[in-house]
């Protein structure tokens, strides 16, 4: 099924985290959540409907072709999740980067579209 992208992932796909040899990609279907959650042996392959309804937007952390870790961004601008592989946290300099390399990049489009859709934070 597809996932819309919108504001929030056109901000983050393809972006590169400054740095550091690492990008980000958006998931444009949810077949790529299950792919990610096998490859990763985590639950991310069970966020599709999430995913759809953009109540999280979700994010693959790659270096190179290799995925390293999978993210959950909150429409509120949270960053609830940042793990590798089997729910592990990613050494500390690499989270920092990859975590501000999100909000960074989120958080001006998030913020654009409450002020569209006249909500609040």
């Amino acid at each position: 099924m597809p996932i819309q992208q919108d504001a929030v992932y056109a901000a983050l796909d393809g972006q590169v985290v400054p740095r550091t040899d690492l990008r980000l990609v958006t998931p444009k279907e949810t077949e790529t959540l299950e792919d990610w959650g096998n490859a990763m042996d985590n639950c991310i392959g069970s966020y599709g409907a999430v995913a759809v309804d953009h109540r999280s937007y979700l994010l693959g952390v790659y270096r190179g072709s290799e995925l390293l870790a999978n993210a959950e961004l909150l429409p509120n601008g949270t960053l609830r999740q940042l793990f590798g592989r089997f729910n592990q946290p990613l050494e500390a300099s690499r989270d920092k980067a990859v975590s501000e390399a999100i909000l960074s990049k989120a958080l001006p489009a998030l913020s654009r579209d409450r002020d569209v859709h006249g909500l609040t934070a």
